[in-house]
């Protein structure tokens, strides 16, 4: 049984095993829908979750006029490491392009992975500890990690491009976490001063930041990945093309609601779950200095014999 004769809304190919004119396709009404739904869905989550982000930051502030605002920049001085984790990144990000410029591919850059490498040099070279950019790179490490586990190699034309893959998805993917534990980027650093508190920094303001950026990614999936596909005639990162992966492909035309399901989980585990981690470790590291401290302070205030 062929797969038109189990739903009427996917265009099926001669073989879903190769190349994007010959896979399975959903029709472009269930992508008017797909858009559609999406767009109420995650549009709800972004307007509800940026006013609960900017609001609250404000009412904390009230009788702290004279003091710096919560996302307060403090400059930061880059390191050797920041600066060859820029460099390797930058290299990156040319040769991808050179190679895809010399094919005639030049707009795959819009790839999700292509774009956090962009990202990445931003955040790399930001001299300002902005929490906000590298939390939605948190947040987004796991597509990455998703491309290591599947790489296509008939796509590769030059022996380098096999290693130039995996170094741009292993810094893509190890990069925020360094900064994570390293904590040049660290929602902890907001909490010392209580003038500098964001709301987010609490497990709810975490998790609304973790709707806001997982319904900003889906927004970028069905209006650019999906669209820019029709317009190019390209399948962008299994948007419109069912990868062959089995689960996905027994879900029918509901394969990218799998897919935003498995990605959802998947930011949870690369994303959430680390900060939460990192955030205890500090706490209980500033806890444990602070225990030292008044040790210490006790000590010397016990007179001599």
């Amino acid at each position: 049984m062929s797969a038109n004769d189990t739903m009427n809304d996917v265009v099926v190919g001669n073989n879903a095993e190769i190349p994007f004119d010959r896979c399975t396709q959903a029709s472009f009404q269930r992508d008017i829908l797909t858009t559609l739904v999406y767009t109420i869905i995650c549009g709800f989550f972004i307007i509800t979750t940026n006013k609960y982000l900017k609001t609250a930051p404000e009412q904390r502030r009230k009788g702290n006029a004279n003091k710096p605002p919560h996302d307060a920049d403090v400059k930061y001085s880059l390191t050797m490491v920041d600066h060859i984790f820029g460099a390797l990144t930058i290299l990156v990000a040319f040769v991808n392009m050179a190679v895809r410029a010399v094919r005639g591919v030049a707009y795959w850059v819009v790839q999700p992975c292509h774009v956090l490498t962009f990202a990445l040099i931003y955040i790399i070279y930001s001299k300002e500890s902005r929490i906000t950019p590298f939390r939605y790179f948190l947040y987004f490490s796991w597509m990455p990690v998703v491309g290591l586990f599947n790489a296509d190699y008939s796509w590769f034309s030059y022996d380098f491009e096999v290693p130039l893959f995996y170094i741009h998805h292993l810094l893509v993917t190890i990069v925020p976490f360094y900064y994570l534990f390293t904590r040049r980027f660290h929602t902890d650093l907001l909490v010392f001063d209580p003038a500098h508190s964001h709301k987010y920094t609490t497990g709810k303001g975490r998790v609304c930041f973790f709707l806001n950026a997982v319904a900003w990614a889906s927004i970028y999936h069905v209006w650019v990945l999906v669209w820019f596909g029709w317009y190019m005639n390209e399948d962008f990162n299994g948007m419109r093309c069912v990868p062959p992966i089995p689960i996905l492909t027994a879900m029918g035309p509901h394969w990218r609601e799998g897919m935003f399901a498995g990605a959802t989980l998947l930011s949870i585990i690369m994303g959430l779950l680390p900060e939460a981690l990192a955030m205890a470790m500090w706490g209980w590291r500033r806890g444990k200095k602070q225990a030292s401290k008044i040790v210490h302070k006790m000590a010397d205030d016990i007179p001599s014999i």
